[in-house]
């Protein structure tokens, strides 16, 4: 039950991940005051606004979140989807 909730976690983080989970400045990196932030986030020393990359839909950060923002702060950000203005073809 658990690894379900956790899979379905990152299939959603994965869905709406316009941005880089954990990536507070939105530079396409996570840095080490990222996840200290969001740590502070999920701890509630810090409030959910301070780091929209964190921000869930309920508002709060949670563990699978702080995972992805390790992962990302170690292996990258995945390169976003490209925008196609007006449309793709």
């Amino acid at each position: 039950m658990i690894l379900r909730a956790v899979a379905l976690s990152l299939l959603l983080a994965a869905a709406a991940g316009a941005q880089c989970v954990g990536d507070c400045t939105n530079l396409g990196r996570v840095r080490i005051n990222d996840l200290i932030l969001g740590v502070n986030m999920a701890l509630g020393e810090t409030p959910s606004s301070a780091c929209l990359a964190f921000a869930g839909p309920d508002g709060k950060v949670t563990i699978v979140q702080l995972i992805q923002a390790v992962n990302n702060a170690q292996a990258g950000c995945p390169e976003p989807e490209p925008t196609c203005v007006p449309e793709c073809v």
